[in-house]
């Protein structure tokens, strides 16, 4: 645990430094299954210039993970149709894309085409079906259809534990106020992750940066002040445009 804990303190202080080594990977998968490069390189791209330009003046980049999704997960027993014979039925949506997790937040985009492309279960057909209702099951889970966008704040989540689904599929089950998410992503290093930020040992580590930025940035607009007042007294710049430089170096404070 302590050496995984080690690492996702190792990845946040990189990501600082070079915030694109998180996506750049992703752009050149080793893999020659076309439909997968073009998963990791679509999230990526999405990651690179729609999400990160938003979030990187205001939050820290834990890690980004391309990942399949399960929601709407539940399973309960039912009779069969025209017999007395119970089932076990499952049912939910599921779709693939990416998750984003930083100090604050959860971010999670699904695209319909990437999980048409790259399904995380492909249909049974017919026969297995029958084969399934054979071993007293019926599979009602289906792949999203539309593009899904979700953003949850890291302390509403309730749990997180590793699990299996109904088809003994190993994967991450995250319990949030907006309902329960099973991760196919089933890295310990992610729960860890998670359970660092919920204990707030992210926030202890990333404070003392954060007031080593924000002391620097003090001393830079102190410095600029001294600057322009230097000028006004040597008569280089009018008292209306010291005003305003003053202003506006105050404001970046």
């Amino acid at each position: 645990m302590v050496d995984l804990e080690s690492e996702v303190i190792a990845r946040i202080k990189h990501y600082q430094t070079n915030p694109e080594a998180s996506w750049e990977w992703l752009l050149t998968p080793e893999s020659n299954d076309r439909d997968l490069r073009e998963w990791f390189k679509r999230s990526a791209i999405h990651m690179r210039d729609y999400l990160y330009p938003r979030i990187k003046s205001k939050e820290n980049l834990i890690d980004l993970y391309p990942v399949q999704i399960m929601w709407g997960y539940q399973s309960r027993l039912g009779s069969g149709i025209g017999t007395d014979r119970l089932y076990n039925y499952y049912y939910g949506t599921f779709g693939t894309g990416y998750m984003a997790l930083t100090d604050q937040n959860c971010y999670v985009k699904i695209s319909a085409d990437l999980t048409e492309k790259c399904p995380l279960y492909e249909s049974r057909g017919i026969v297995g079906s029958v084969l399934l209702g054979m071993l007293g099951e019926r599979d009602k889970t289906k792949p999203t259809r539309e593009d899904q966008n979700w953003k949850f704040p890291v302390q509403s989540i309730k749990e997180i534990r590793l699990t299996q689904d109904a088809r003994r599929q190993e994967c991450v089950e995250i319990g949030t106020s907006n309902g329960n998410f099973l991760i196919y992503y089933p890295a310990e290093i992610m729960i860890v992750a998670f359970q660092m930020i919920i204990s707030e040992k992210i926030a202890e580590i990333l404070a003392p940066q954060a007031s080593q930025i924000a002391h620097g940035k003090n001393t830079d607009s102190l410095h600029a002040l001294e600057q322009i007042k230097s000028m006004l007294d040597a008569g280089l710049i009018s008292e209306e445009e010291y005003e305003s430089k003053k202003l506006e170096i105050l404001s970046r404070i």
